[in-house]
């Protein structure tokens, strides 16, 4: 498996990977499966060279706010609990784009605007059997403008 899914795995299991030295912590290890940390042995390197390659925010579930708009983010996630929502992809890809909605309708598209929509892009175009562009890439495709 691709670094930046076992990371998806590990990040829907809770699991948070901190990158010490040139080792891999995996915490709560409880909640790792015994297969799956074989594989992270395995993927040592990729996992640490993905991790640091990556520049996004850090947003766990249960979220973390990592100097995002807290009142924000517990209404987002207000709403994925309303409409049932259980997938942490999908609920973390809501939070993202309630943020980025929040944030043009403020005016607000700088520096941080844009690295929630790097995360955005990130997690919704890493699946490789979703063909269809999101709405944000067909509005930025559809008349060159970017939101």
């Amino acid at each position: 498996m691709e670094a930046a899914l076992l990371l998806d795995r590990l990040n829907a299991l809770a699991v948070t990977v901190t990158i010490v030295g040139e080792k891999l912590r995996l915490q709560p290890g409880s909640k790792v499966p015994l297969e799956m940390v074989e594989e992270v042995r395995q993927k040592k390197g990729q996992i640490i060279e993905e991790m640091r390659a990556r520049e996004f925010l850090d947003l766990p579930f249960p979220i973390g706010y990592g100097g995002l708009p807290q009142n924000e983010v517990v209404a987002s996630e207000a709403m994925n609990n309303h409409l049932g929502i259980t997938d942490p992809i999908e609920r973390k890809l809501n939070v993202l784009m309630w943020l980025m909605s929040g944030m043009v309708w403020d005016g607000d598209t700088g520096e941080l605007y844009q690295r929630i929509k790097g995360e955005y892009h990130r997690l919704r175009h890493s699946d490789p059997t979703i063909t269809e562009p999101c709405s944000i890439c067909e509005y930025e495709d559809g008349d060159g403008k970017s939101a």
